[in-house]
């Protein structure tokens, strides 16, 4: 029954004056799937239009950031994580890159846990590569507060203590280890 919400819609519109082809289009395609694997149609890669697909991107970030009655919202960086994870299979990866630059994929107060274990929040958006921002390191790898937090512009490739390149493993939720983030942003 919810996947007949596109032909009702359709239906709509069609004795709806003023209303474009593309935007028929768009609204017909906003839940087909590069592999296949979307509805109604079952459309595979260049069989879906660019509005399509993007507003499918758009669609699922929204309803991944969104409370509806079935399902809790999750914070930013998640949902940005779990389109990343359908990567070139559900969507196409430049148009994922795409939403990514737009959004960033960690914005400024998003916490983030780092590939030493330590935890910090992003102070600064790194404009040309949003996968490495500036980030204030608030906990230890054994999670315990960080006296003197110090900043890591990960643009710079710092070393870990290990000499491997610092960079983000994941998102975490706003509250982790009872962090305030309001605390470190006036």
């Amino acid at each position: 029954m919810f996947k007949k919400h596109v032909d009702h819609a359709l239906a709509l519109l069609e004795v709806t004056n003023n209303i474009s082809s593309t935007t028929m289009i768009t609204i017909s395609q906003h839940h087909e799937r590069i592999d296949g694997s979307g509805y109604p149609y079952q459309l595979k890669g260049k069989q879906i239009s660019l509005s399509g697909q993007m507003a499918g991107l758009i669609d699922t970030y929204c309803a991944l950031t969104s409370n509806k009655a079935y399902a809790k919202s999750v914070y930013n960086q998640f949902a940005l994580e779990k389109i990343n994870a359908l990567r070139d299979t559900k969507f196409d990866g430049h148009l994922i890159d795409q939403l990514v630059q737009f959004l960033g994929m960690y914005p400024v107060s998003s916490l983030v846990e780092l590939n030493s274990g330590e935890v910090g929040v992003v102070i600064q958006q790194n404009s040309v590569r949003r996968l490495q921002p500036k980030i204030m390191v608030l906990l230890n790898p054994d999670k315990t507060k960080n006296e003197y937090p110090p900043t890591l512009n990960l643009i710079n490739l710092p070393l870990t203590p290990s000499g491997e390149p610092y960079k983000i493993v994941r998102g975490l939720p706003p509250d982790s280890y009872g962090l305030n983030i309001n605390n470190y942003f006036s």
